[in-house]
């Protein structure tokens, strides 16, 4: 299994993009792609986006795969997705910003 973690690193190689280089063009700190590269943390999906462009990827390049080539949801994600299937779109938008208010917290904790 690829993570999402070791495909940035793979194709920013490939690109002959430094850390300091990939993090500038999308606008993140160095450690920032360093803790994406370790799989520490994931990229927000607007930041999985301009890293793919910048290395010339799509979004499903980036994503984690199987073996046999399927992209992998962990089961916590799975979970969630179950749980937002019975919310209204105004719910389901309030439990993004909830979520991205956890994130952010974390992040100010480390």
């Amino acid at each position: 299994m690829s993570t999402t973690g070791e495909k940035i690193r793979r194709y920013r190689r490939a690109a002959k993009l430094t850390q300091k280089q990939l993090a500038k063009a999308v606008g993140l700190q160095i450690m920032s792609i360093s803790d994406y590269e370790l799989d520490k943390y994931r990229p927000k999906p607007d930041k999985l986006q301009q890293i793919a462009e910048t290395l010339g990827v799509s979004v499903e390049d980036l994503a984690d795969t199987e073996e046999n080539g399927e992209i992998t949801i962990e089961p916590s994600l799975k979970e969630l997705r179950k749980a937002a299937e019975g919310l209204t779109y105004e719910q389901r938008a309030r439990f993004i910003v909830y979520l991205q208010a956890l994130q952010d917290l974390e992040k100010d904790e480390d």
